[in-house]
């Protein structure tokens, strides 16, 4: 099987508002542009060069796109649903069916609503609360200890002086309403 043979078998789609870039179904990104001498860039009909992603801080993978003499950075997930289904309708976002933020490809995408992308994120273990959220002032056992302070009859104020943290939020983990898995 030639090189050919293998490039009519992939769909490719063109990366809105940025020419001479292709999206392909199993996620990557490519660029059309060849070179036919110094700063002669000329766009040919088959993709010639696959993008090497970066990844994010919680691993994404992003593509820099040039246009304009501009350089946009552009998540990999977000090319391939615009490309492939369509615009991110008014309050969705982007969804990863196997939580695993680096396979992009488009039978592993989905537009949906962000408490289903939570609800994802919970089955998947990925979703951070608690003391595992990076800048989290408290842990489990401290709430615990705030809880029972706050039966004994100490004043909301003294117990978040103890603690850092404001009478409001001690009256909010106290209700429930923050570290609900406490």
């Amino acid at each position: 099987m030639s090189f050919c043979d293998l490039i009519t078998r992939v769909e490719y789609r063109e990366v809105a508002g940025f020419e001479g870039y292709v999206v392909e179904i199993a996620g990557w990104v490519w660029s059309m542009r060849f070179t036919r001498g110094p700063l002669m860039w000329r766009f040919s009909d088959v993709p010639q060069t696959r993008l090497k992603p970066g990844t994010g801080t919680k691993g994404h993978r992003y593509v820099n796109l040039h246009r304009d003499g501009k350089q946009h950075c552009r998540y990999v997930h977000h090319l391939i649903l615009e490309a492939f289904v369509g615009p991110c309708p008014n309050g969705m976002e982007a969804c990863h069916n196997d939580g695993n933020p680096s396979n992009n490809a488009l039978s592993n995408l989905r537009w949906d609503t962000p408490k289903s992308n939570n609800a994802d994120k919970l089955a998947h273990g990925t979703l951070l609360f608690g003391s595992a959220m990076p800048h989290a002032k408290l842990n489990e056992a401290k709430v615990a200890e705030i809880k029972a302070l706050d039966k004994m009859g100490l004043s909301r104020r003294e117990i978040g002086a103890r603690f850092g943290i404001g009478p409001n939020y001690v009256g909010s983990i106290v209700r429930g309403k923050r570290w609900v898995h406490t």
